[in-house]
């Protein structure tokens, strides 16, 4: 046995490589290494060895190469130590390897026992899992990992089952698509569950026929649950158009068309089908529509007609649109229907406006009656006779307002002419003290003077009642005059003199009340008394300035430090007379204090002039010494800049001393000085000692260089440079001389670094091609659905070493999965060629059966075409896809034979739905047949057995008596029918139009004639609710009518501004009443609103006379 020269085992003959640590033998050990990259390896090692300790390998050999590595480095042997670091890596990584195989065998084993028991054959799989075996036992299990990945038959397998799993979920989407459709998907389902206990069975030979089945299933009950909904809606829209009266004979007979269809399958039919009855409702309910608005115009015809209107030239309108609506113009009936209402509202207002002019000219009379002016009214009159004349309607409407409004105005006018005069004179004579109740009487009497064409003199009546309250108001104006001349004396003697216009105006007002002019008296009086407080307002504020004068003057000169004892005292006597109301005083002992303050302040600014001069001499010899000090500091600073010392903060502190100077504060500029002097000593003791911390840096880090292996003759000559700087405490040659040692250093290192680099990159390079090469071929293996145990696994540990840059690693990892993974591609594309041929024969197959095979040819020339090109992954799938087109072609072929039993089967379940269509009907007249159900049982049991033949004979009797039935069902509608035919006879002869009765009338018979004998009694009681609706129309016509009296009446007495709040509310209720079909309470509401508008009135003429009572009140 031979010996490893590394790790020292012992290695069976014949190995190329350790067993235990996996060096080569044909490799020599490393004789040179840098000590970076055996720190790099070692810390590698040691970063492994730690992560190791989750694994169930004994990691104790690899501890033991990692001890002697971290050994043999320390000795300064760096390539023993950067193999031994390696060996240590290596021996982990064959720890794990050998892991993998022993935990890969007995996963196979597994796997060989389950196919064993599945049957499947497992003589190839066997004979490799015993080559991997020995290949573990021989410890080449790099070879052994390899030769697993092959052997995996679980890869095939699954990927069967992913392919039938998808076929299965594929069939029950179709499935659930179906029943979210409404489809009746029981019998699918079933199928589909079946198709499910075939995977889990592995039973691959029935889960394809039967996810086809429950497709096929589902498809066709989904697209009869599509027509059916189809015709079901359609259905729906004519019942609708049943229950609203309209003609449906035409949409019933497509819609039984269509139900035949949905019969019979051909599902295409269903949509045209329900079309086509749509379109025939669609034209009746327009017929209906065009037929209904020329109803309603005939009936408001009618109704004015009735009324007294002429209305021939609607009536000839009307002619024309019933010939129109029998030709079928709709468009034009509905035109002619329209013109005919608006000839009738025309009608209808010309009557209205004749009737409002015989109304106006009984207003015009009653104006000339009582007086009024009204012009404008009789002009407006005599305009709307010319346009009454003239048929202009829109005019004359507009007149007739216009002229109610004139005759209201001219009303109005009258009255407010009367009223205010009436109140001009009370006003004028307010002054001589008449009573507010008094006025108000006095308006009354003028009101019930107006109202029965009297005349009254209210002056004369005034004065007869004003007598004693003249003299009353003379005796107060003759008590002012007496106090106003007491005013004017007081400010006489208060020091103002210019009192002579106040004594005139007094005069005055004392001669008009000697006349009795008491009015302009009270003016005068007035004026006077306002002269006077202004007067003394005028006083008071003139003594407040000069008070408040002195009081700054006394204020500023205590502030200055003057003695002003003797103006204190003024001031205070000027204070009393203003409290007392002696402003005269106030003002002159003001002025007085004013005058002796600035006597005392010019005598205090000479004093302090001449102390001023005494401290300005002073201030200038500390100015002198300062700037000594300044100097000084400046050509220190000047010394140190030369250094490059930053003293930015020294100078601003100058600077700052400088304006303190200049601004005078001298202390300040002091303390800026001093701050300025501790800077810049403390600057040269720090300069100091950053020179020798440098010297100190520069040394250890030549030392170090040497150390590494860095030379340069340079560092001597700098260090010694800098050891005289310092000594002649030059730290700016100190720093020069040290910054060129760092310099040299940055050089040396990154030269050495340069080339580290290079080394590395040309092993990156190698190793990064390897591993896209490898990943592309695991990719191309993954796009045929092909996996490589382990190879994802093996891609990430490749790729973290790319990461780490352990390039050796890469290359070992990438070995061990390139050939695997080439071997696998020459399967692939066997598989491939094998594929080809199967789909090229099923194509053969097919064309004898007499299918189209055009589409498969073309994708197995495609699939031949990607094999030809290398994309094999493309191949399987295009010939996988020609296959599966020619097999669905064939099992095509095999559902057209079963296209026969299926239209029997179809052919039964119509007949079995028409009979129970029959039954249904009469179910709704509650009609039933004994035996019926069980006769459809047995029927329905011979369909589901699928004995077609046997259905008729099941249902012969059933169907015999559904048809008796049938005729008795048709002597009850007609019956039926005859009788409503006499309802709408006499609701006709008492004059009300049934409407649409006559329409739905006439759709039963029609329904008689076709059969559909229980929509006709159905009919009967949609054309009794129709007749009661025609009563119920009439009755609210007729309260419509007179609460449409009743809101004319409120609006007009709204307009002369009544409040008829109360009887609006009213009237709204019974409206809404109306609208709700309540007309039992009507006439009392009618009722209320009368009275209503009766308060209303009464309290409006009673509020036109008590508007003016405020006025009076005011004077």
């Amino acid at each position: 046995m031979a010996r490893c020269p590394l790790c020292e085992s012992d290695v069976p003959d014949g190995r190329s490589a350790c067993d235990i640590c996996g060096q080569p033998f044909d490799r020599g050990l490393t004789a040179r290494a840098a000590s970076d990259i055996t720190k790099r390896a070692i810390a590698a090692a040691r970063k492994d060895l730690a992560a190791s300790s989750r694994d169930p390998a004994d990691p104790s050999f690899a501890r033991n190469l990692l001890e002697r590595a971290e050994q043999t480095e320390a000795a300064g042997d760096l390539g023993r130590a950067l193999d031994l670091a390696r060996a240590s890596r290596r021996v982990l990584e064959i720890a794990r390897r050998k892991a993998r195989v022993v935990d890969a065998l007995a996963y196979a084993d597994a796997v060989l026992e389950g196919a064993k028991k599945a049957g499947i054959e497992t003589l190839a799989f066997q004979r490799n899992i015993e080559q991997a075996r020995a290949l573990a036992g021989r410890s080449d299990f790099v070879a052994a990992e390899r030769l697993l990945r092959r052997i995996s038959i679980r890869t095939l397998d699954q990927r069967r089952e992913r392919v039938l799993q998808g076929i299965v979920e594929k069939a029950q989407a179709r499935v659930q698509y179906a029943k979210e459709r409404g489809g009746n998907v029981e019998d699918a389902e079933d199928h589909l569950a079946e198709a499910r206990n075939a995977l889990a069975l592995r039973e691959y030979h029935r889960i394809r026929p039967l996810a086809s089945k429950a497709i096929e299933k589902a498809d066709a009950q989904r697209k009869y649950a599509r027509a059916e909904t189809i015709l079901d809606r359609a259905a729906a829209d004519v019942e609708a158009a049943r229950r609203d009266g309209v003609n449906i004979a035409e949409a019933r007979k497509v819609l039984t068309q269509a139900r035949d269809a949905l019969r019979r399958g051909v599902y295409a039919d269903i949509p045209v089908l329900a079309q086509r009855a749509r379109g025939s409702l669609q034209e009746a309910r327009r017929y209906a529509v065009a037929e209904l608005g020329l109803r309603e115009s005939a009936r408001e015809a009618a109704r004015e007609r009735r009324k007294g209107v002429d209305v021939s030239g609607a009536e000839a309108i009307l002619d024309d649109a019933g010939k129109a609506l029998a030709a079928k113009e709709y468009g034009r009936v509905r035109a002619l229907a329209k013109d005919a209402h608006d000839a009738v509202r025309e009608a209808s207002r010309l009557q209205t406006v004749r009737d409002a002019f015989a109304s106006l000219q009984v207003d015009a009379e009653d104006l000339r009656d009582l007086g009024a002016d009204a012009a404008d009214f009789e002009q407006i009159l005599v305009d709307l006779t010319k346009a009454v004349e003239a048929r202009d309607l829109q005019a004359a409407r507009r007149l007739v307002g216009r002229a109610r409004h004139a005759a209201e105005s001219a009303r109005d006018s009258h009255f407010r002419a009367i009223m205010e005069q009436s109140l001009q004179i009370i006003l004028l004579n307010a002054s001589r003290g008449l009573d507010p109740a008094l006025a108000r009487q006095l308006l009354k009497d003028v009101d019930d003077a107006v109202s029965l064409g009297k005349k009254l003199d209210m002056q004369a009546l005034i004065d007869k009642r004003m007598a004693d309250a003249d003299a009353e108001t003379e005796s107060k104006l003759n008590v002012r005059v007496l106090q106003a001349r007491d005013d004017i004396v007081a400010l006489r003697q208060g020091g103002q003199n210019d009192t002579v216009g106040l004594e005139g105006k007094l005069a005055d007002a004392a001669i008009g009340i000697q006349e009795r002019r008491f009015f302009h008296a009270d003016a005068l009086l007035d004026n006077v008394e306002h002269d006077i407080v202004a007067t003394r307002e005028l006083m008071r504020s003139s003594a407040a300035e000069v008070l408040g004068q002195a009081r700054g003057e006394v204020a500023r000169a205590k502030a200055d430090g003057i003695q002003v004892d003797a103006a204190a005292q003024m001031l205070r006597d000027a204070e009393t007379s203003y409290s007392e109301a002696r402003y005269g005083d106030t003002i002159y002992a003001g002025k007085a204090c004013i005058s002796e303050v600035e006597e005392f302040a010019l005598a205090a600014a000479d004093s302090k002039r001449k102390s001023d001069a005494d401290a300005t001499r002073s201030k200038l010899e500390r100015t002198e010494e300062i700037h000594h000090r300044m100097e000084s500091v400046r050509a220190e600073v000047q010394d140190l800049l030369a250094h490059n010392v930053d003293l930015a903060h020294a100078l601003e502190t100058l600077a700052a001393a400088e304006q303190a100077i200049d601004r005078g504060s001298l202390d300040e500029a002091e303390r800026f000085v001093a701050s300025a002097e501790g800077i810049v000593k403390g600057v040269k003791v720090t300069l100091n000692s950053q020179a020798k911390v440098a010297l100190e840096r520069a040394r250890k880090a030549v030392d170090q260089a040497i150390r590494e292996g860095v030379e340069a003759p340079e560092f001597a000559g700098l260090l010694e440079r800098a050891q005289a700087a310092v000594q002649t405490s030059q730290p700016g040659e100190v720093v020069q001389a040290t910054g060129e040692i760092d310099r040299l250093l940055s050089e040396r290192r990154q030269a050495r670094h340069q080339e580290a680099q290079r080394r590395g990159l040309e092993k990156a390079r190698s190793a990064a091609t390897k591993f896209i090469t490898v990943k592309k071929l695991i990719m191309d293996l993954r796009k045929a659905d092909i996996d490589i145990t382990g190879a994802e696994e093996s891609l990430k540990a490749a790729e973290r070493a790319l990461e780490e840059q352990n390039f050796d690693d890469v290359d070992a990892i990438l070995t061990d999965l390139d050939a695997p993974a080439k071997e696998l591609m020459d399967e692939l594309v066997a598989a491939s060629r094998n594929l080809i041929g199967r789909a090229e024969r099923k194509i053969h197959e097919g064309r004898d059966a007499g299918l189209e095979v055009e589409k498969a040819v073309a994708l197995l020339d495609t699939a031949e075409g990607a094999f030809e090109r290398g994309e094999y992954a493309d191949a399987l799938e295009h010939a996988r896809a020609a296959e599966k087109e020619v097999a669905e072609g064939l099992r095509d072929l095999k559902g057209r034979e079963a296209e026969a039993r299926r239209r029997a089967q179809e052919a039964a379940r119509a007949e079995l739905a028409t009979l129970r269509k029959t039954i249904s009907d009469l179910a709704r007249a509650d009609i039933s047949i004994v035996g019926a159900e069980s006769a459809l049982d047995r029927a329905e049991a011979a369909f589901e057995e699928g004995r077609f033949e046997d259905i008729s004979r099941e249902l012969t009797d059933t169907k015999e008596m559904a048809a008796r039935l049938n005729d008795g069902l048709e002597a009850a509608a007609k019956d039926l029918v005859s009788y409503v035919e006499r309802e709408v006879a006499d609701v006709r002869s008492t004059g009300l139009d049934p409407g649409r009765a006559e329409v739905v009338l006439l759709n039963a018979r029609e329904a008689i004639n076709d059969g559909r004998f229980v929509e006709a009694i159905e009919y009967k009681k949609v054309i009794e609710d129709i007749l009661d609706e025609t009563r119920r129309d009439k009755e609210t016509r007729v309260a419509r009518d007179s609460l449409t009296e009743l809101r004319a009446k409120v609006e007009a007495h709204a307009k002369f501004g009544a409040d008829v709040r109360t009887a609006s509310e009213i009237l709204a209720r019974a409206e809404a009443m109306i609208d709700a079909g309540e007309l039992h309470e009507v006439g009392g509401y009618a009722k209320r609103i009368s009275e209503e508008v009766d308060l209303a009135r009464r309290t409006h003429l009673g509020s036109v006379v008590g508007s003016f009572s405020p006025m009076i009140e005011e004077g």
